[in-house]
């Protein structure tokens, strides 16, 4: 990888935390305080560009490579949720966040399988 890509990687990871962080914003403080639609819906995008970047064969480009390392590997969380989960204050909490974390998981798999395989 040249400094070049480097760069590109960090610019493209600036843009997809940036775009996590504001979805994060927008959507948290809605539904229950156990789940986190912004990280969710982050996440979820993040998949589906990578699935779909994964399908095309773009991910063999240059192009393709840096956007999935940089802006993917940026927007997408695994740490937010599982954070949450640990540090839950009570039972009902945590199987709050149990099911978060198992709700992600699906829709991630799920969102990537779609768009890898080309919807």
């Amino acid at each position: 990888m040249t400094a070049e890509d480097w760069i590109a990687i960090a610019l493209l990871g600036g843009v997809g935390a940036t775009a996590r962080w504001g979805l994060g914003l927008v959507l948290t403080r809605r539904g229950p305080a156990w789940l986190d639609p912004g990280v969710l819906l982050a996440n979820v995008l993040g998949c589906l560009l990578l699935g779909a970047l994964v399908g095309s064969g773009a991910v063999t480009t240059r192009f393709g490579l840096l956007l999935g390392l940089g802006l993917c590997g940026a927007l997408t969380t695994w740490s937010t949720p599982t954070v949450s989960f640990v540090r839950a204050p009570s039972a009902p909490a945590a199987l709050g966040y149990a099911l978060q974390v198992a709700a992600s998981l699906a829709a991630f798999l799920g969102a990537t399988f779609l768009a890898s395989s080309g919807g």
